[in-house]
């Protein structure tokens, strides 16, 4: 079993989705911890770290997005990738998108999720700095 340190956080609130991706990043060796809400995920405040976050931009409460930014402005700077049902052109100038490792647009391909993860969660792997 890997390192808690490659731990994937999940924040998603189709929880059909949710267990899909928790399924999937498992396959591929990375466990994960999964979260309905941005709220639930800050309010469990979690001491460990994680490799990466994976977050839905469209939320119950704060969205991915906003939720991304406020990791950043604490310090926490974890990759994290972005999923969407949505295309929102709105959300192309929140701040967060700018560093953000990846955006998937559901349905998408578990296999470049899964390679989206690894790039983000071990940057060492793909040759570029984190």
């Amino acid at each position: 079993m890997m390192a808690t340190a490659h731990r994937i956080v999940i924040v998603e609130d189709d929880p059909g989705m949710s267990q899909a991706v928790e399924r999937l990043l498992g396959a591929a060796g990375y466990p994960a911890i999964s979260f309905a809400n941005a709220e639930s995920f800050l309010e469990a405040s979690p001491t460990e770290q994680f490799c990466c976050y994976v977050f839905d931009i469209r939320l119950t409460g704060m969205s991915g997005l906003d939720l991304a930014e406020r990791l950043h402005q604490s310090g926490d700077l974890t990759p994290f990738i972005l999923m969407t049902a949505h295309d929102d052109e709105a959300r192309q100038s929140h701040p967060a998108m700018a560093r953000a490792s990846a955006l998937f647009t559901k349905p998408f391909s578990g296999r470049e999720f899964v390679a989206a993860i690894r790039g983000a969660a071990l940057p060492e792997a793909t040759g570029r700095s984190p």
